[in-house]
């Protein structure tokens, strides 16, 4: 997460045409880990979808800090898709809804 954190930090400072691209390229591939349709380029490590679905909405959490504006736009969706995986009664999803509701209450 440290890497994706830095990378968000270094293009949320630079002026580039790109930056809108980039964001929405890691939001796509974001949104691909959390469906599980294994079309995600990451998934080439052979990662399970749980892996994929946690390392998903991490990075969401990184994008929610970084990205500025750009999910401002998105938060709702994020919100929703989170919201959702908690129907599943996993814990781990129960217990990220927490997290990720109590950060961006405060």
């Amino acid at each position: 997460m440290r890497a994706l954190r830095e990378c968000l930090v270094v293009i949320e400072k630079r002026e580039t045409r790109y930056r809108v691209q980039w964001y929405y390229r890691l939001y796509e591939e974001t949104q691909l880990g959390i469906a599980g349709s294994g079309k995600s380029s990451g998934n080439a490590s052979g990662a399970s979808s749980v892996e994929q679905t946690h390392g998903s909405l991490l990075a969401f959490g990184e994008m929610l800090r970084h990205t500025g504006e750009f999910m401002l736009s998105r938060y709702k969706e994020v919100a929703e898709t989170v919201l959702r995986l908690h129907e599943s009664k996993v814990s781990f999803y129960f217990y990220f809804k927490f997290i990720f509701i109590s950060t961006w209450a405060t």
